[in-house]
Parts: structure tokens; C-alpha cells; sequence
């Protein structure tokens, strides 16, 4: 995945779901999705924000990576997206 389709990817998810679930950090340290789906969405936000910044900066990049995937574990917790949509979201156009 090229930093721009990351970039892109996690424009995505927060211009979604960021206007129904605030971002906020979380105190994670209890927290279960399956329990508290709003507030594990809007630490996902949280999360989605600083990504977003990390891709601005080469040395910060994996961590963006990782950080979306912890996102798109969330959202799929939370029954916001099916593992073949994410793959899909997460698949770079090619050309023919």
C-alpha cells in the first residue's frame, strides 16, 4: 500500500463515520467493543486523526500502518464493514 492509498484509506473511514462518532481518546484499559461500540468507534476516530498525521511523516509511516489496521479491526468489531470490504478499501487501484 503506497503512502497516498493509505492516506486515501483512512480519509475514508474518518469522513464516514467521524460526524456519528466524535473522535475522542478512550481509556481503553476495560473497554470491549462488543460492549461499548460508540466509544471504541470514536477512539478509532481518535486513532484515525493521528494516522492521518503520521503518513505527513517518513519516519511515522509504519505506524500508520499498523494503526489502520487496529482501525479496520474496529470497525469490523463493531459491524461497521465486512473483511472483503476492508480488503477492498485496502487494495490500490490498477491499471488494466
Amino acid at each position: 500500500m503506497t503512502n497516498t492509498h493509505l492516506e486515501k484509506t483512512l480519509r475514508f473511514y474518518y469522513e464516514q463515520w467521524a460526524r456519528h462518532y466524535p473522535p475522542e481518546r478512550q481509556d481503553t484499559s476495560e473497554m470491549f467493543p462488543a460492549g461499548e461500540r460508540a466509544r471504541a468507534m470514536q477512539h478509532a476516530m481518535w486513532m484515525c486523526e493521528l494516522a492521518l498525521a503520521f503518513v505527513q511523516r517518513p519516519a511515522d509511516v509504519d505506524k500508520a500502518h499498523r494503526w489502520l489496521g487496529f482501525i479496520q479491526a474496529t470497525l469490523w468489531a463493531c459491524g461497521h464493514y465486512t473483511f472483503d470490504e476492508m480488503r477492498a478499501h485496502s487494495t490500490e487501484p490498477t491499471d488494466p
